[in-house]
């Protein structure tokens, strides 16, 4: 298997950050930089799963009532399997 190359990153810490994660590293029994990799990478994806979520927000607001909105068979077939399951 092909290795990757790594990046390094200096990220100075405020000191009482620092010791929440060193003790949260020798809490799960791994390295500090392992968890503080997995912090940031847990950040990052949050970070893109709002920014398409916005975006997505943003052309569902601006489609609505269009054209482009929801197909009208496919709702009304919808809203009838809904009225078929309560009932």
């Amino acid at each position: 298997m092909a290795r990757r190359s790594t990046k390094n990153l200096h990220v100075p810490l405020d000191p009482l950050l620092h010791e929440r994660l060193v003790a949260q590293a020798q809490r799960v029994s791994a390295p500090v930089t392992t968890v503080a990799r997995q912090a940031i990478e847990a950040w990052t994806a949050e970070q893109e799963r709002r920014v398409q979520h916005e975006a997505i927000q943003v052309y569902a607001e601006a489609m609505a009532g269009s054209g482009a909105d929801l197909d009208e068979a496919l709702e009304d077939a919808a809203a009838r399997e809904c009225m078929d399951a309560t009932s």
